[in-house]
């Protein structure tokens, strides 16, 4: 299985945003938390490849804001 993180404090991965908060794409659809800020989670979900319409299940690790602030934009149509 493999893990994409998305969005986290410290970024691992050239040119991918960082900011307190966390979202992992675990496998090719399951979303694991969405940050804290939808625009940033969206844009490096762009820059790594990942389309929000792709995804199947989004999991919440707790309700924190650093961990479910973008949720409520991700679920827009």
């Amino acid at each position: 299985m493999q893990l994409k993180v998305i969005y986290d404090n410290k970024s691992m991965v050239e040119g991918l945003t960082s900011d307190w908060g966390f979202s992992c794409l675990v496998g090719d659809d399951l979303l694991f938390n969405t940050g804290e800020k939808a625009p940033l989670l969206f844009e490096n979900m762009s820059k790594l490849g990942v389309r929000p319409s792709a995804l199947t299940s989004v999991v919440l690790s707790h309700a924190d804001v650093y961990h479910a602030g973008g949720l409520f934009d991700l679920m827009e149509p």
